[in-house]
């Protein structure tokens, strides 16, 4: 039994020794690890990660990828970003408009010419017109900024575009037919200011007004420009806007006792949450009709003056009647869309690009006319702003 002992303690000594010789022996190396399974490693320059050892799956090549990845991504693209030029890690790209456009407000009526029966002092008869400012065409421009960053082929872009425009009007009592005389009254500025005699507004034998608008906005995107198909390119996009404009109204009426004159003052500030979509469609490599639309939430601040002045034409004393200010808050939504037609080219071997757009481009601003009428018997008290024309964008890629 001593002997058997003996020999089992013995072979298995014997056999430890020839596996740790084996570990040992330099001609016999360990076999290499065999990880679970790889991940992808942090990549930030354009090149593929190396291949871990024993792997059965080899994560894509992103060269644009500049974030931190700890799972692999897809390997198809389903909507390829758009390169205007070569060598896009990081491109910049300057844009400059002129804008040929008209501005028109709700609300800004004036004056009427109406035909007045003397007999019955009362308002009546089938003439009749109603005057507002003039809405003449007027030049303004954009001018923009962006870049193209190395992540998935979005952009961050800003725009600032300027427009300011004055309109006048001006209009005499009409002529005397018959028994009636067409007479100026007004039921929008001075609807109580009634002059002895009279049940009704006053009459002017001539009326005048002027506004205008200083128009001021800043937009900031941040899109992704991208193929749908090979000829359609869409560049959704959301961001921020903020707005500041002055709008002045001013209006005087002239008859025989008085000169009565009102000034007033609009000045509004505001910042809200802006979203859209660009679209471009192209029927040729060239040539694209484009068509963009975007939407804003504008919480605004509007601070309201008006000062009203009386001169008597007899005695030339000038008198104020009215001096007031009031301030309002609240959210006004913006829209805005247009439709054109694009050029772009690809210089100096592709590493420039330049774009050519001409478009009829509209925009709604709800809610601007905050003016102050008064009394509450005053006819059109709110009312929108629109703005509409040519817009001639150019693009250089760089």
């Amino acid at each position: 039994m001593r002997k058997e002992t003996k020999y089992i303690i013995s072979c298995a000594l014997m056999t430890l020794g020839s596996a740790t010789g084996a570990f040992a022996d330099d001609c016999c190396p360990p076999k290499p690890c065999c990880p679970p399974k790889p991940v992808c490693q942090p990549v930030c320059k354009p090149v593929c990660p190396p291949k871990p050892c024993c792997t059965p799956v080899e994560c894509p090549c992103l060269p644009d990828d500049c974030c931190k990845r700890n799972v692999c991504p897809p390997i198809t693209v389903i909507t390829p970003k758009v390169d205007f030029i070569k060598c896009p890690e990081m491109d910049w790209f300057i844009t400059g408009d002129y804008i040929y456009w008209t501005a028109r407000e709700d609300n800004l009526e004036f004056a009427n010419l109406s035909t007045f029966q003397a007999s019955s002092a009362t308002q009546g008869g089938s003439e009749g017109q109603v005057f507002r400012p003039g809405n003449k065409y007027e030049s303004g421009f954009k001018a923009g900024l962006g870049t193209d960053f190395c992540h998935d082929g979005w952009d961050i872009y800003a725009e600032y575009t300027w427009f300011e425009t004055n309109n006048k009007k001006s209009t005499g009592s009409g002529f005397s037919t018959g028994g009636t005389t067409p007479s100026l009254f007004d039921s929008y500025w001075f609807a109580d200011n009634l002059e002895a005699g009279f049940p009704i507004s006053p009459l002017y034998g001539s009326a005048f007004a002027k506004w205008r608008l200083n128009f001021n906005v800043v937009d900031l995107e941040l899109g992704r420009n991208f193929y749908v198909s090979p000829r359609l390119i869409l560049r959704p996009f959301y961001g921020l806007k903020g707005a500041w404009n002055t709008q002045h109204m001013n209006v005087n009426f002239s008859s025989t006792p008085a000169v009565v004159s009102t000034h007033n003052k609009l000045k509004n500030w505001g910042i809200g949450i802006r979203a859209g979509m660009d679209t471009s469609w192209h029927f040729t490599r060239d040539f694209s009709i484009v068509g963009n639309m975007a939407f804003t939430g504008l919480w605004e601040e509007f601070k309201a003056k008006r000062f009203d002045t009386t001169l008597a034409t007899s005695s030339g004393i000038l008198s104020s009647s009215v001096d007031m200010k009031e301030n309002q808050y609240g959210v006004k939504p913006v829209i805005e869309w247009m439709l054109g037609l694009k050029w772009e080219t690809g210089l100096s071997c592709d590493e420039y690009h330049l774009a050519i757009t001409a478009a009829w481009e509209e925009q709604v601003w709800f809610g601007q006319n905050k003016f102050l009428r008064l009394p509450a018997t005053a006819v059109g008290t709110g009312g929108d702003l629109s703005l509409q024309g040519l817009t001639v964008d150019v693009r250089f890629d760089f």
